[in-house]
């Protein structure tokens, strides 16, 4: 893994696109990947966020993450929806739910602990970068056709909803700050749903 995604003083390490492409679709690279990440993925992601190095991210297990999420999104791209959810996706579903899970829960304490994405260093910001990615790829699967139990909520934990109340929003795609417009405040997102549920509840 080091060998094509090192980590040195700047952090700034990155495959050649072509051994990008060969990674992802010549050889079992991501699934490898993940297994030697799985049983991180299953800890609590508070615990799984200080044993990837916060707040440096220069551990071999943040190195393992990042190299798997830009793989794996390489791998994504191509695949038609029905190859996603089938026998052509590398993951089978079991561990899709377990990859989404974990990066919806990791993404989020992520933001909260470094809201700033200016201050981190080279690796943190790359790592961050890569996990928001992948996450948002999968989510856009799961507009189009859902594969995560949950409802419109499933990508959207209950914690993340309280924190995206009182913040900016948060595009966990770019991670870019917007600063017009509050995300329960669009038709379109989970949070609309979350807002008038919770009516009775006092959350402002």
């Amino acid at each position: 893994c080091l060998l094509y995604f090192p980590v040195d003083g700047t952090g700034v390490c990155q495959p050649s696109a072509e051994v990008l492409q060969t990674l992802a679709f010549a050889t079992n690279f991501a699934q490898r990947l993940f297994g030697s990440l799985l049983d991180s993925m299953r800890v609590n992601a508070e615990t799984a966020l200080m044993d990837l190095g916060l707040p440096t991210m220069t551990t071999p297990g943040a190195t393992r993450l990042r190299a798997f999420c830009i793989v794996y999104e390489k791998q994504m791209e191509p695949m038609y929806d029905s190859e996603f959810l089938g026998n052509a996706n590398p993951l089978p579903m079991p561990e899709l739910r377990i990859l989404a899970q974990f990066l919806n829960r990791l993404a989020f304490l992520f933001v909260l602990r470094c809201p700033d994405l200016s201050l981190l260093t080279t690796s943190a910001r790359d790592l961050r970068t890569a996990v928001t990615t992948l996450l948002a790829a999968m989510h856009t699967r799961h507009q189009r056709q859902p594969w995560l139990p949950g409802g419109p909520l499933a990508w959207v934990i209950r914690e993340s909803c309280l924190l995206l109340q009182r913040l900016p929003v948060v595009n966990l795609g770019s991670d870019e700050l917007g600063r017009t417009s509050r995300s329960e405040d669009r038709p379109d997102s989970p949070l609309v749903d979350a807002t008038a549920s919770s009516g009775a509840s006092g959350l402002p």
